[in-house]
């Protein structure tokens, strides 16, 4: 075959869809990525005290508490890692110092989790003041009587499609502030409900809490990777991530 057509092959496939390729991407978090133990890499039930963010930007996940850790969980999803919290105190956080800085902007969030209990409120991850009447922009993943809300100031935001206990879903939320302020829920890559948002003006000073919220509720569940980008992320983005997710993660 003529080099110049091997040539042109090569140049027109495709490359794999990584999440770098997502606009603004500012969190990426896998737990087979640097989930770290006392500075080391973690293995099987150890405590997880830092988990290294995927972008280079400083922004890791902590915990500095002992016994508030999340357990590193090996071999868990298609012989990959997650992160269990315990319901109880288990949680890690960004400090607002190296997070990046949301405000009145669009805001994507897309994760692997599973709930292990639907009883109470479950937060998978939260920017916010952990009051009930906020005056800043902040925003939230939760989960109660299995639906997933999306909290994005004062809006509550429901998704049309309500999930098990003890079940792993891909799952997460578009909010659009500049084209006019609405959320659309995502559910393992396809759209599940759309409603109208606002997003406050100012600054929210507050870490971000992955498996938690600032007001104290903890996940009782596990976690196996969070994307965060500071963009309106199309359904093709949607489908792409989780394509990248359901590829790896899922069995």
């Amino acid at each position: 075959m003529p080099q110049a057509i091997i040539n042109s092959y090569l140049f027109s496939a495709a490359a794999p869809f990584s999440p770098s390729d997502l606009t603004n991407l500012v969190l990426w978090f896998e737990a087979d990525l640097d989930a770290k133990s006392g500075g080391v890499a973690a293995t099987d039930t150890d405590p997880v005290d830092e988990w290294l963010e995927q972008t280079a930007s400083g922004a890791d996940a902590l915990q500095t508490t002992g016994g508030s850790e999340p357990t590193f969980d090996d071999a868990e999803l298609n012989g990959l890692p997650v992160l269990h919290f315990d319901g109880s105190n288990d949680h890690l956080l960004i400090p607002d110092a190296v997070c990046p800085a949301f405000g009145s902007v669009d805001v994507s969030v897309y994760a692997l989790f599973r709930v292990t209990d639907l009883t109470k409120y479950q937060f998978i991850c939260s920017k916010d003041t952990g009051l009930s009447s906020p005056e800043i922009p902040e925003f939230r993943i939760e989960v109660t009587s299995g639906d997933v809300e999306i909290v994005v100031g004062g809006s509550i935001s429901t998704a049309s499609t309500p999930i098990s206990a003890a079940t792993w879903y891909r799952a997460g939320f578009v909010y659009d502030h500049t084209g006019g302020q609405f959320v659309t829920h995502y559910l393992n890559g396809s759209a599940d409900g759309t409603s109208g948002a606002v997003l406050p003006s100012g600054t929210n000073t507050r870490p971000f809490f992955i498996g938690g919220r600032d007001s104290g509720n903890r996940l009782a569940g596990d976690i196996a990777a969070l994307f965060v980008c500071k963009s309106v992320l199309s359904g093709t983005d949607i489908a792409n991530l989780d394509a990248y997710i359901a590829d790896k993660w899922i069995p």
